[in-house]
């Protein structure tokens, strides 16, 4: 009778080896201990960011959920013959887990030390073992109650992630001019507000598409106004909510605001003699970097010649043309910045960057692709690419987004672009302005970028 029982016992759909021998907890089944090591190898893959303890227990954690649920659904619902309740599976799977932890621990160590973070200790090996056993044992033991606890914490974490509407933060400089862009009356009247701060008296214009919050990079702008000379900012904006949300909901509203504003903006300045004509300078980083390039686009197919130069820095990876034509482009990218690389084809193909990418910021220590687990780390690094210094991650340099100035002058050009010398500018490149107050009069001249 008792082996009877056993038996019968043996065939139930469980994966506790404790259910078959009466006890509440025992050994894991092998094909759990197996997808326990799979998620420490995957949610352990070292990457080229410096983690917290928390950022980096939670996607171990989380590659132990999925892969333990997914083997347990399906070991439940397949015929399979009996097995002995061994425990050198789970002492395997857990030896995995601490020695993958340390070797994570030592790999962030390494990265840390390149940057100037602190180093990490022991309390690293504990964040990461301690979520990861709680779980795998709570979904083993107690599967319901997890499936419970788990859709629980998932309706709350996303009503957190999800934004409110309102009022965008706009850029800190008081030298940009940025309004709502749904229609052609909206960019017209921004471009009347330019025109009416004597932009037309500028050395350059500036067309800064911002991200989907409103946020324009003043330390770009203000790198490129040293760059370029006197200049006014103008910045479509295009949405009101957080920048992912824009990215996921309205990716194409970057294009369609920067290509309007851009027809507004090229309309005045055709009306405006070439030598007297401020040139056009396209910039956006991350989602705004989808508008300028938009923006450039159109122009050279609708009004060539009058894009001067474009910076991107940032792109969401496979959102542009891997190969510019046309107007000069700069595309600009932190070694570290995982906003560059991530789409869903890194889970089958190695990350390819644009061709013209000028790779800048600090490097740190990598690992070649590996497919789904590069993937996984990568979309793990966006939850932390906003917290390091700048140059490191998605955070960049202000003096590392400016346009180079060309080798030769585009032939659009007349000689008051391209000659430097005042002395040998034509009569028609030099406009006498106002000077300001307690200063002799002086001539500006629209000269080359300094």
């Amino acid at each position: 009778m008792n082996d009877l029982a056993a038996r019968n016992d043996c065939d139930a759909p469980t994966l506790a080896a404790g259910r078959r021998t009466g006890s509440a907890v025992g050994p894991l089944h092998p094909a759990v201990a197996c997808a326990v090591v799979i998620a420490t190898v995957v949610g352990l893959w070292p990457s080229p960011l410096p983690r917290t303890p928390w950022l980096a227990g939670t996607v171990v954690s989380v590659c132990a959920v999925l892969t333990v649920t997914c083997t347990m659904v399906w070991t439940a619902y397949r015929r399979r013959p009996p097995f002995a309740a061994r425990w050198w599976p789970t002492v395997t799977a857990g030896s995995v887990l601490v020695f993958g932890a340390a070797a994570n621990m030592w790999w962030q160590n390494g990265i840390r030390a390149e940057l100037g973070y602190d180093r990490v200790g022991i309390e690293w090996i504990v964040a990461l073992v301690v979520p990861t056993t709680v779980v795998v044992a709570a979904i083993v033991w107690l599967p319901r109650q997890t499936a419970v606890a788990v859709a629980g914490i998932a309706a709350v974490v996303v009503g957190l992630l999800t934004p409110t509407t309102g009022q965008a933060s706009a850029s800190g400089s008081s030298a940009t001019l940025q309004e709502q862009i749904t229609n052609d009356r909206d960019a017209r009247a921004l471009v009347e507000r330019w025109v009416d701060e004597g932009g037309l008296d500028d050395d350059a214009v500036l067309v800064a598409v911002p991200t989907g919050s409103g946020w324009v990079d003043t330390g770009a702008v203000d790198a490129i106004a040293d760059r370029i000379g006197r200049m006014h900012t103008i910045s479509p904006r295009y949405a009101s909510v957080a920048s992912w949300r824009a990215f996921v909901t309205a990716r194409d509203a970057a294009g369609r605001a920067s290509v309007t504003l851009l027809s507004a903006l090229t309309t005045t300045l055709e009306t405006v003699p070439a030598h007297r004509r401020p040139r056009i300078v396209l910039y956006g980083q991350s989602l705004g970097a989808i508008g300028a390039e938009a923006a450039r686009v159109w122009a050279d197919e609708h009004r060539p010649g009058m894009v001067w130069a474009t910076v991107l820095s940032g792109v969401p990876a496979d959102t542009i043309a891997t190969h510019a034509h046309g107007s000069s482009r700069t595309v600009v990218a932190n070694a570290t910045d995982p906003v560059t690389v991530w789409s869903p084809a890194v889970s089958w193909r190695a990350a390819d960057r644009p061709a013209d990418t000028v790779t800048v910021g600090r490097q740190t220590r990598h690992l070649p692709w590996l497919p789904l687990v590069t993937f996984v780390q990568t979309s793990a690094d966006l939850l932390g690419s906003l917290d390091g210094p700048v140059g490191v991650g998605h955070r960049y340099r202000g003096t590392d987004q400016v346009p180079p100035v060309p080798r030769r002058a585009p032939a659009d050009l007349t000689s008051c672009d391209v000659d430097a010398s005042a002395a040998n500018a034509p009569a028609e490149c030099v406009s006498v302005t106002t000077p300001p107050v307690g200063t002799a009069g002086s001539a500006i001249r629209r000269g080359p970028y300094r």
